[in-house]
């Protein structure tokens, strides 16, 4: 893990990214038997430079304010930046889905829109049927307000482009200033050529007197945007004695050492299946590291994948995916953002009574302590096993979603993570693909 500090922020196309997607493929290449092979995509890669915030109320001075972090791929502005009147749209409000309802607003014409943040939260209540969970009384919340919802509740910025605002001003709400800070949130949009910065709730509260005083503010947002990036979509295959297929999956991109670190355990899974005895391995074993997670609006990650090799996803009668290991849970106590002491609960998403059951049952009484198995049986997902269950595929999809998920920092978050638990959950997997390969197509569906 500590390789993965050494190459920062590994975002889609980043040369940290690329650094990672190249080494995994090296130590893929050492497991005996396995092929490896890419599909290569291209984007335009939007990487922030610098960023600075000032506010200004009527005949005073300008005030330089704190920023927690730039809205990825929003837009980009001179090292002036640019300034206008502040407009305060209030807050926005849930669809239901985590989703935020539209927006109706006066005229924002050359001005800056604030407006508050919440994480609305996925309705997990409402999504999820409970198949199990190891300790027994262990239960989701029916909304899931991680951080990371904020990707579903953050505001779509062509709005304030099309109505001609010269910028935006978005605040958290309901989270701790040093949990705000670095979110790398929402990812996975278009450039919006809105340039938009996050600030926390304390600098909200700030930012909204100043608008009610009828100020200003200048947002100088640097970034810049590399055309048709390459990056690529790595995957190996191990020949088993049919040619009905296990895929073992997750991505490779990420903004820290846990989101994501998926691909170190693919790459030690197919060691561990390509060290299985001559003839031993009923099916063969397709482990997929897709690129484009963090920037869907241009690659297309997994998806990409199922739609660029119908043969193999033809032949694909069970999944194993995997994101996020090791991860500890953080939380916020008021202004403190601490750790809770215990491990990050772990959503596993399967539509198959079969998987939930064996998943289960090689958790119990290991380090992974803390697992929920849920079945989405209406068809809302949440991370990259939904492309293959929507594909059909009987699938485990192992997510925890800590706090810090999309946190960039100096440290890449790996004071968050604990190795024994990531080497508890790689065992865990091992004995669960072990039973996988010996169950028929029909007991894999469940």
């Amino acid at each position: 893990m500590l390789y993965l500090i050494s190459l920062g922020s590994r975002n889609t196309g980043f040369p940290g990214h690329v650094k990672f997607v190249n080494r995994m493929a090296d130590w893929l290449a050492t497991a005996p038997g396995v092929s490896v092979l890419r599909d290569t995509y291209t984007l335009p890669r939007w990487e922030e430079v610098s960023r600075s915030l000032q506010v200004r109320r009527p005949g005073g001075k300008a005030v330089a304010l704190h920023s927690t972090s730039a809205y990825p791929y929003s837009g980009k502005t001179s090292a002036k930046g640019v300034t206008g009147k502040i407009v305060d749209l209030g807050s926005t409000q849930s669809n239901g889905m985590a989703n935020s309802r539209p927006l109706v607003f006066p005229d924002v014409r050359g001005k800056i829109v604030f407006l508050r943040s919440p994480v609305h939260g996925f309705p997990a209540g409402d999504s999820f049927k409970a198949w199990g969970a190891y300790p027994d009384d262990l239960k989701l919340p029916d909304l899931l307000k991680t951080e990371l919802y904020q990707t579903r509740s953050a505001p779509a910025l062509e709005q304030f482009k099309e109505a001609g605002a010269a910028g935006v001003i978005l605040s958290w709400v309901g989270v701790s200033d040093a949990n705000a800070e670095g979110q790398y949130v929402p990812f996975g949009r278009k450039f919006a050529d809105c340039p938009a910065l996050w600030v926390g709730e304390t600098t909200g509260e700030e930012i909204a007197k100043v608008a009610a005083a009828g100020g200003e503010a200048t947002i100088a947002l640097e970034a810049n945007i590399f055309p048709n990036t390459p990056t690529d979509t790595l995957y190996g295959i191990l020949p088993g004695q049919t040619d009905e297929v296990i895929l073992v999956h997750t991505h490779s991109d990420g903004p820290n050492a846990v989101e994501e670190n998926g691909p170190i355990g693919v790459v030690a899974l197919a060691k561990f299946l390509a060290a299985q005895p001559k003839g031993s391995l009923r099916r063969t074993y397709v482990f997929t590291m897709t690129t484009g997670h963090m920037a869907g609006a241009y690659v297309p990650s997994v998806r990409g994948f199922i739609q660029k090799h119908a043969d193999i996803i033809k032949r694909t009668v069970g999944a194993l995916v995997i994101e996020h290991l090791g991860s500890r849970e953080w939380v916020d106590r008021g202004q403190a953002y601490v750790p809770s002491g215990y491990n990050q609960t772990t959503m596993l998403q399967t539509q198959s009574s079969a998987l939930a059951k064996i998943a289960l049952e090689e958790s119990r009484g290991t380090l992974e302590d803390r697992v929920v198995a849920v079945n989405p049986y209406k068809g809302r997902y949440t991370g990259e096993s939904g492309a293959t269950m929507s594909a059909g595929i009987p699938t485990i999809g192992f997510m925890p979603a800590p706090s810090f998920l999309l946190k960039e920092s100096e440290n890449c978050g790996i004071e968050k993570q604990d190795p024994r638990l990531l080497r508890a959950q790689l065992e865990n997997f091992s004995r669960m693909l072990l039973r996988m390969d010996g169950m028929s197509k029909a007991d894999l569906a469940g």
